[in-house]
């Protein structure tokens, strides 16, 4: 079945109830074990310590934190690099789990739907590395199994002898027709980025379409999820024209549903002629504010993983902001989901940094601190 067709019949089933509920939930006990979650993210003093100690170190380290546990259980199986990246990514499944399964009502039907993108992380995962040959090891150390499927589906999904068995088998699923209608391109081009921004555009299509607005968690459940595709279309913006990609390039990967950018906007965005008429044109817009002086660095001789960490850190703010100008709702939840993503993501880029014996400065740059 179609994945919109069945987030549509999903919806028609659950608007009822959520006519009933639709501000239901026990935000106030939820919030308070978020909270408590929250300061055990790690400092951001512990990034610099992190940068100064060797793989073996770093896992000592965080086997003194709340990664103990995913520590201890995979030490038997994996050790240096290795050991951190599975575990890292079993803390955090485990932990957004977990906030799922205390939550109740409206709230946890919000965090769940927020929580299936992590199933479209592993498929895109498994299709990456099938694509270019990794070990099926190499792919289970990327899985984070956070959303509605298992480790185990996707491990079996992941154990398939080519992309075309991986198609076959989510026949009935609800990844199937974002896959099948890349299929053609990738065949003639052998490029995933069809199949990818599918995924992406499948995923967040579903998403809109099951927020149910009325209520007050709803427009703020909306409203968050507008502002992250209006993050994601700046970052495809930036990448295309810092390499001078045209409008006919760009726009097939730009989504929809975004508050500060509509399609008018991010038309008027892909048409720029380059990277500093890109700059240029998004002046007038509030965003422009916040990261212009960062924008105005790099006409002259910044990075583009300087600039993409600068919108993770835009976004990262605005979800702070979110979350203390509504403090019993979900953003304080999603405002921790963000910063322990972020978190995993920086450990990772540290330990994979170090494993490729790349200079510290550049690691350095790849941090979101």
């Amino acid at each position: 079945m179609p994945f919109l067709e069945t987030a549509a019949i999903k919806k028609a089933m659950l608007d009822p109830i959520k006519m009933w509920f639709k501000d239901s939930g026990n935000y106030p006990y939820v919030v308070a074990r978020v909270k408590a979650k929250r300061k055990n993210l790690l400092p951001k003093e512990t990034y610099a310590k992190f940068l100064m100690m060797s793989t073996a170190e770093i896992s000592r380290s965080l086997g003194e934190t709340s990664y103990r546990t995913e520590i201890e259980n995979l030490g038997l199986k994996y050790s240096g690099a290795d050991l951190v990246e599975n575990a890292l990514n079993l803390n955090m499944a485990n932990t957004f789990k977990e906030i799922l399964g205390f939550s109740k009502g409206h709230l946890h039907g919000m965090i769940a739907q927020y929580l299936d993108e992590w199933d479209f992380w592993n498929l895109k995962a498994i299709i990456r590395g099938i694509h270019f040959g990794a070990k099926r090891d190499e792919i289970f150390e990327e899985l984070i199994p956070a959303g509605q499927y298992s480790l185990e589906f996707w491990r079996d999904v992941a154990n398939k002898d080519d992309l075309e068995a991986v198609l076959e088998g989510l026949k009935h699923t609800e990844f199937y027709e974002p896959i099948v209608t890349a299929w053609e391109d990738y065949q003639n081009t052998k490029m995933l980025t069809g199949i990818e921004t599918n995924l992406d555009k499948a995923y967040f299509e579903y998403l809109l379409s099951t927020i149910y607005p009325s209520g007050k968690a709803g427009k703020l459940f909306l409203e968050f999820i507008q502002i992250r595709i209006d993050t994601i279309n700046l970052k495809t913006l930036f990448r295309f024209k810092f390499v001078n990609g045209t409008k006919q390039e760009l726009s097939p990967f730009l989504l929809d549903g975004g508050l500060i950018f509509n399609k008018a906007k991010l038309d008027d965005l892909a048409e720029s002629r380059d990277f500093d008429d890109l700059i240029d044109r998004l002046k007038p817009a509030a965003i422009y504010q916040k990261i212009g002086k960062d924008l105005e660095q790099l006409k002259e001789d910044g990075t583009l993983i300087h600039l993409i960490n600068v919108l993770d850190k835009y976004f990262l703010d605005t979800t702070k902001r979110f979350a203390y100008t509504s403090p019993i709702s979900i953003l304080p939840v999603l405002d921790y989901f963000v910063r322990k993503e972020i978190e995993v993501k920086n450990i990772r880029a540290i330990v994979r940094g170090k494993s490729s014996d790349l200079p510290q400065d550049i690691i350095q740059d790849m941090l979101v601190i």
